[in-house]
C-alpha cells in the first residue's frame, strides 16, 4: 500500500510497538504523543482493521474489492455502499458489557452542499457533522 499512499507510514513514523495482552485488544505504543489534528484527520483511513488475508491480495490495491466493502473489526459491521449517497454499518452485538454498541445503526450520509447539511441537522436528520464546518 505504502507504493500508492504514504499516509499510514507517516502516522506510524513514531510507532515503537503494539501490545497484544488479549484477542481483543492492541495498545498502540509511540515514542511521542500523535498530535491530534493529524490523527483525527486519519480516522478514514484508519477506521478499521482488516483481517490480514483480506489485505494480501496481489492485484492493485486501488481495485481490491474490499474498497467498497471493507471486513474490519469493532462493534459495527459494513452493511451497504452506496457512492456518493451513503454508508450504513450495523451493531455486531458480539461485544457485551461497557463496549457494547447503544445503536443499531449507523448511517453515513453524504451531503456535499454546506446549506444543506446545516439544515438538516437543524432539522434533527443528521446528528454529527464532522468533515464540514457546519
Amino acid at each position: 500500500m505504502e507504493e500508492d499512499s504514504h499516509y499510514g507510514t507517516t502516522l506510524q513514523l513514531f510507532l515503537t510497538a503494539v501490545d497484544t495482552p488479549d484477542a481483543n485488544t492492541a495498545i498502540f505504543r509511540y515514542e511521542r504523543p500523535m498530535p491530534l489534528n493529524l490523527l483525527l484527520r486519519a480516522l478514514p483511513d484508519l477506521g478499521y482493521i482488516s483481517p490480514k488475508h483480506c489485505t494480501r491480495i496481489k492485484a492493485d490495491i486501488r481495485q481490491n474489492p474490499l474498497n467498497l466493502a471493507p471486513v474490519g473489526t469493532g462493534p459495527f459491521k459494513f452493511v451497504q455502499y452506496e457512492r456518493g449517497q451513503h454508508v450504513i454499518a450495523t451493531a455486531t452485538r458480539t461485544t457485551g458489557g461497557r463496549n457494547a454498541p447503544y445503536l443499531d445503526r449507523i448511517v453515513w450520509r453524504v451531503v456535499t452542499d454546506r446549506a444543506a447539511a446545516a439544515a438538516q441537522m437543524e432539522a434533527g436528520q443528521i446528528n454529527y457533522s464532522p468533515f464540514s464546518p457546519v
